[in-house]
């Protein structure tokens, strides 16, 4: 059985924790945990704060790479995408409340509310390609495909 876009997504909602990867206005490129929550929509949100490397970062730069891994198997979702700041209020409260909602699962402290320079901002990740890893499958099973989208 060939892994599809429904098998990402599915890992990708089974999942909350990510590294961004982000390209600065100079050239740098950084990495950087974030905890995300799934749109129905298949994209990826998250909150962070305007002064952070990784919002300056895509204010420059809206091209992101993203990687979710299981803690337990060896199996990726890695991403390429195209991220942008969520203006709507609305749709701001919803996702603070979601990501709050994971970190009260955790039983710990959103690291956001550690860093205090900065108004919260949220973004949103459109991804552009997806390439589900599933190492516990035999080759040509569904061990690697990739999803242009």
């Amino acid at each position: 059985m060939k892994a599809t876009r429904a098998t990402a997504n599915k890992f990708l909602k089974n999942h909350t924790i990510a590294v961004l990867a982000t390209l600065s206005e100079s050239g740098v490129v950084s990495t950087t945990p974030i905890t995300y929550a799934m749109t129905p929509q298949g994209k990826l949100r998250f909150a962070t704060r305007d002064e952070t490397t990784k919002y300056l970062d895509i204010s420059h730069n809206d091209k992101i790479a993203l990687s979710v891994v299981d803690k337990s198997k060896p199996i990726s979702v890695n991403m390429t995408g195209v991220a942008k700041v969520i203006e709507d209020l609305t749709e701001i409260r919803d996702t603070l409340r979601t990501v709050s909602a994971i970190f009260r699962e955790d039983d710990d402290i959103p690291h956001i509310l550690k860093f205090q320079r900065g108004d919260f901002v949220v973004i949103e990740i459109e991804p552009t390609r997806l390439q589900y890893t599933d190492f516990t499958k035999d080759q040509g099973e569904s061990a690697h495909h990739i999803v242009d989208l």
